[in-house]
């Protein structure tokens, strides 16, 4: 359990940055280590397909991704406009299923706040 302590301490210093940067950190590693090891350990492991085909392959994957990403983009802001009319925070803890988010009422002004100060004393 000591040796966690340096990273502990370490993350909140970094504010809210500490978790993605070391995520990165650890996909560098990864990506550095895992190949190696592959080599080492799987030499006769071969994929018996040339480079081009590959590209192909993989193009052809991302290419049918896009599509489906719009669409799902677009079908979730249609939800929320059709449902922004009846704003309540049951759709908004339907989209965002999370106990910590607490939705609060306020209401929602186009003028300067007419809010009461009260005077120093």
């Amino acid at each position: 359990m000591k040796r966690f302590r340096f990273v502990s301490s370490t993350l909140p210093s970094l504010g809210g940055l500490g978790i993605p940067i070391s995520y990165a950190i650890g996909a560098v590693a990864l990506g550095m280590a895992v190949p190696r090891l592959e080599a080492h350990f799987l030499p006769g492991l071969d994929v018996p397909i040339s480079v081009g085909s590959a590209t192909a392959m993989l193009s052809a994957i991302a290419s049918g991704l896009l599509p489906l990403t719009g669409l799902v983009f677009s079908l979730a802001f249609v939800l929320v406009q059709f449902s922004a009319t009846a704003y309540s925070p049951r759709l908004v803890a339907w989209l965002i299923p999370s106990k910590t988010f607490k939705p609060r009422q306020a209401p929602i002004t186009s003028g300067p706040s007419r809010v009461r100060r009260r005077p120093a004393s």
